[in-house]
């Protein structure tokens, strides 16, 4: 019967053979870290990381930082968020297209908190194999304007707005 104590010693032992061998799985070591300005790599399926549009503020500036026209309001486009958030901190927010039959489909969607450090709270890629729809929390210092933005594969932007009232901001304080 093998002791605790060998059972270590060669765990340690074939630890240090693998290391040693470089059999050790590459997938274990943490991968450098990617400068914010870092397109993906050539033939990756991510698309490259738009550090210049979560840098733009105010809200207005994001849409050309990405390269969008400027949305037009449209009932296609389904935003909920509650009106008065009782805790800023994590905020619900869901996101759907209403997309009709032979319209084009919808390439991307954009989240935006107007009085947040930075405004654009995240960017989904879809797809015509996903339906264009996603939840996600954000974080909200003060009552603020929530845009939904939805840009389609004709190249067209579209966006839905609401309004939210912060009872107790993100960073603990009152509003």
């Amino acid at each position: 019967m093998h002791t605790r104590r060998e059972a270590l010693a060669h765990t340690a032992a074939l630890t240090a053979l693998l290391a040693g061998t470089g059999l050790w799985p590459a997938a274990a070591q943490p991968a450098p870290p990617r400068p914010a300005s870092a397109s993906a790599p050539p033939g990756s399926p991510l698309p490259a990381w738009p550090a210049a549009a979560f840098a733009a503020r105010p809200v207005a500036a994001v849409y050309p930082a990405l390269g969008l026209p400027v949305p037009e309001p449209s009932a296609l486009v389904s935003l909920r968020v509650p009106a008065l958030a009782e805790d800023g901190t994590s905020v619900a927010v869901s996101v759907s297209v209403a997309v009709p039959a032979g319209a084009p489909g919808v390439q991307r969607l954009l989240v935006l908190v107007a009085h947040n450090p930075v405004p654009l709270a995240a960017v989904f890629e879809v797809g015509d194999a996903v339906a264009p729809q996603v939840a996600l929390r954000v974080k909200m210092a003060q009552d603020t304007a929530v845009y939904a933005v939805a840009v389609l594969a004709d190249g067209r932007a579209l966006y839905a707005r609401q309004e939210v009232t912060v009872a107790l901001g993100g960073c603990g304080q009152t509003v």
